[in-house]
């Protein structure tokens, strides 16, 4: 009886290591954007949970107190960096969690302008004015999808190194989710391409398309429609600038994202006789495809799913 006991024990630990063992691999990232990458990387083989408010945009980090001891718990956590969610490391030190944090964009962005033209520039009057620092890094680098791909790398990386038996199956699904990138990158260029070059001018409400425009060949105008509720109205001088930069600009169309403050640009554009459309995610994943109210999107599909949606809404908008 005895042996029989000792023996179902030993099947029982075994069986329990087994589980440990393949149980998902917990990760914590900063955002729902860095969230379907890692689906993508990890499928059923990582359980992941997005610190801070899910619906937060992708570059303005806020930890919730319910955070802690996801944080705590992560084997690894994943960050966008580049200004973005800066306090998430701070924040998993203090939960008391011991997995490493990695920067995604960290080396990957480019200080300053990018596509920005200089000439097309203008200082404004007002309370809307916001000025050009060279120096400083424009963190919406994911709108590029050859710079995700090398998110990508970083993070079949480190789901690797703390899942090593896995490393196989992490590395086959990064591949396949590269290749999709890749098809996607080649998607967009097509699109685009069927605008006139002169035409692919961008005006939009917020600074968040300089790398989409310096990947595709598009041209943004440095006007700043990104006015919000917390500030005081422009002064009529202010509107009669802005006006006339987008039609000096010969944009068709103001582009914005309907998660920003839109009032200003409305105006702008009525003003300025272009169209006015609000079909972008520059900052926050859509949580369901374009047309479809009833199914959420799959995990792992809605960066590919932002990136189509907005590429033929701009296309829309500039083509003649």
């Amino acid at each position: 009886m005895m042996l029989v006991t000792l023996a179902a024990c030993t099947i029982s630990l075994a069986i329990g290591d087994d589980a440990a063992a393949t149980a998902p691999l917990r990760v914590g990232v900063s955002s729902p954007l860095i969230a379907d990458w890692v689906a993508a990387v990890g499928g059923s083989m990582v359980q992941v949970t997005t610190l801070g408010a899910t619906g937060a945009d992708a570059h303005h980090w806020e930890p919730a107190p319910s955070d802690a001891a996801a944080a705590r718990s992560a084997a690894v956590t994943f960050v966008m960096g580049l200004g973005t969610d800066s306090g998430v490391a701070a924040f998993t030190k203090a939960a008391g969690g011991s997995g490493p944090v990695v920067e995604l964009g960290a080396g990957l962005a480019r200080p300053g302008r990018h596509a920005r033209d200089e000439h097309d520039d203008h200082h404004h009057d007002g309370p809307h004015d916001r000025p050009h620092d060279d120096a400083a890094v424009d963190p919406h680098i994911w709108h590029d999808p050859q710079r995700v791909s090398q998110m990508i790398d970083r993070i079949e990386a480190a789901l690797a190194a703390s899942r090593t038996d896995q490393r196989g199956a992490f590395a086959v699904r990064a591949t396949a989710y590269k290749a999709e990138l890749a098809a996607l990158d080649k998607w967009i260029r097509e699109q685009i391409e069927l605008v006139p070059a002169a035409k692919r001018v961008i005006v939009s409400t917020h600074d968040g398309l300089s790398y989409f425009a310096e990947r595709y060949g598009c041209r943004v105008v440095g006007t700043d429609l990104s006015a919000t509720s917390g500030h005081a109205d422009p002064s009529p001088k202010s509107v009669a600038q802005l006006v006339h930069a987008v039609r000096e600009s010969g944009a068709r169309a103001v582009i914005a994202d309907p998660a920003h403050g839109a009032a200003l640009a409305r105006t702008v554009a009525r003003e300025a006789a272009v169209a006015f459309v609000d079909c972008v995610h520059l900052d926050s994943l859509p949580s369901r495809a374009k047309g479809d109210t009833t199914a959420p999107l799959q995990a792992g599909t809605a960066y590919g799913a932002m990136m189509r949606a907005n590429t033929l809404c701009i296309v829309e908008a500039l083509r003649p």
